[in-house]
């Protein structure tokens, strides 16, 4: 929790502060995620009529266990070159004779 033991006590007691972070390293030792204190102390918050991940999209958490990484999209240069690449190549058979008919 990046807290020496003397000051445990003094953050049990409410004479400090407590900051996210304490509660992402408490979190981290219990194996628990750090929105599972949020359920529990503030239980009104659950009927929420959206959720974070509706604005931003999912987050995997640090401690969150790894899974395969979704292909990522191709880039505005790849896709660029891909279509040179196929804009040659229709030319290409165009001008042997051979285009291909589009659908």
């Amino acid at each position: 929790m990046e807290l020496s033991h003397g000051r445990l006590e003094d953050l049990w007691s409410g004479k400090l502060e407590l900051k996210l972070r304490h509660l992402v390293g408490l979190a981290e030792y219990l194996n628990v995620p750090p929105s599972d204190f949020l359920a529990t102390g503030c239980p009104h918050a659950q009927a929420a009529p959206r959720r974070l991940a509706e604005w931003i999209g999912p987050a995997e958490p640090p401690f969150a266990t790894k899974r395969s990484a979704p292909e990522a999209a191709p880039s505005p240069a790849a896709d660029e070159e891909r279509l040179r690449r196929l804009l040659r190549e229709e030319l290409a058979a165009l001008l042997a004779g051979n285009a291909t008919k589009s659908p």
